[in-house]
Formats: structure tokens, sequence, C-alpha cells
């Protein structure tokens, strides 16, 4: 999911699913969600990361930022 996914104006995130290949679809969210999504990103601003329409959402909180992602540990 990337940042151009999220359409807080419109209530929605527009992620993929494994099973859809490669489509996305729309799911509803939240204001309180999107207000916990403002959370995160304003906690990256300080160390200097805005992430941009095509960046992840969701970045590590550790020593070394980098995005969230599934894969060996």
């Amino acid at each position: 999911m990337t940042i151009g996914d999220m359409h807080p104006g419109e209530g929605r995130i527009y992620e993929q699913s494994k099973g859809l290949g490669g489509v996305k679809q729309a799911g509803p969210v939240s204001p309180e969600a999107f207000a916990w999504l403002a959370v995160h990103l304003g906690e990256l601003a300080p160390e200097g990361l805005r992430p941009e329409p095509p960046e992840p959402v969701w970045w590590t909180r550790r020593v070394l930022l980098r995005p969230l992602a599934y894969g060996p540990c």
C-alpha cells in the first residue's frame, strides 16, 4: 500500500490483495484510522522522512528507517 492509495476525502484506501493478480480494490476506512496514519507520518517527519505518493505507507521505527515489508527477518 502506498501513500497514493490513501484517499481520506473518500474515506477509502486502495489495497492489493494477494489473490487478485495485482488488481487494487477500494476498501472503507474510518476517520480515526486516517487520524492514526497522520500520527505515524508525523512521527517520521522530524527524522527527514516524508513519503511521496509512490512510496510505502508504513515504515519501521527502528534506527535504520525502512519500509515495513514482509520478508526474511
